[in-house]
């Protein structure tokens, strides 16, 4: 057993396995804090808030287009990201989006 370990260490495989999960998870939160942004939003919208993102404002009237634009979006990224091979980047979109996820509902706590 410790032959197989020293083996993968000296062969940097236990580095790609927590690399790989590491990202697999950033990706997972990515695609969470993306649809509490959706939601929050829709919400924030349905009470009156006015949204900044002009597309997203546009496309507002069509649940179906909502999502489409917000799926399509968090995908691209996660595509785009793995393409050039800087997945780790997620981490730090996780950062920004988590930040407007908490702004987003610390406005509409205020609001209430």
């Amino acid at each position: 057993m410790w032959e197989k370990v020293k083996d993968e260490l000296l062969r940097g495989e236990c580095i790609k396995k927590a690399n790989w999960k590491r990202e697999a998870i950033a990706i997972a939160l990515w695609v969470s804090l993306n649809l509490a942004d959706l939601v929050v939003t829709m919400v924030a919208m349905d009470g009156g808030f006015v949204e900044g993102n002009p597309i997203f404002a546009w496309i507002r009237g069509s649940i179906t287009g909502v999502v489409g634009y917000k799926l399509s979006l968090t995908l691209l990224v996660i595509v785009l990201l793995s393409y050039v091979n800087k997945l780790h980047l997620t981490t730090w979109l996780n950062v920004i989006m988590g930040a407007v996820v908490v702004w987003n509902l610390a406005l509409l706590l205020s609001m209430s």
